[in-house]
């Protein structure tokens, strides 16, 4: 499964462009040999304010507290949370509690190519 974001609504020939972060992820679901469980995308919202909702996050993070997924990749830890890496380990953390709890086993994984 893959997750981008990008903050503002504008498609360019950025390497953080949405159609950049996917290309990069599903590379490196291809070079891993892994199943494809799924895109996310929240185009046109922060990953700094709490506040902005970002339902696409939301519904990638249902998926893996519900255990459809073991790996989540993101072109950078800046498209996940804007607030840090203790943000990003905080989510992390989250999941791979879910993960225990339902498989008794924690073998999820967040990545970035």
């Amino acid at each position: 499964m893959s997750y981008i974001r990008q903050s503002r609504k504008r498609e360019d020939d950025s390497a953080s462009s949405p159609e950049a972060q996917r290309t990069k992820c599903e590379a490196l679901i291809a070079a891993k040999g892994w199943d494809n469980a799924g895109h996310f995308a929240d185009v046109g919202k922060s990953g700094w304010d709490p506040k902005v909702v970002r339902p696409e996050f939301e519904e990638m993070m249902s998926a893996v507290r519900a255990v459809h997924v073991d790996a989540v990749v993101v072109f950078s830890l800046s498209r996940l949370t804007r607030q840090g890496a203790l943000e990003a380990m905080l989510i992390n953390e989250r999941a791979a509690a879910a993960a225990h709890d339902r498989r008794n086993r924690g073998g999820h994984r967040l990545l970035q190519p």
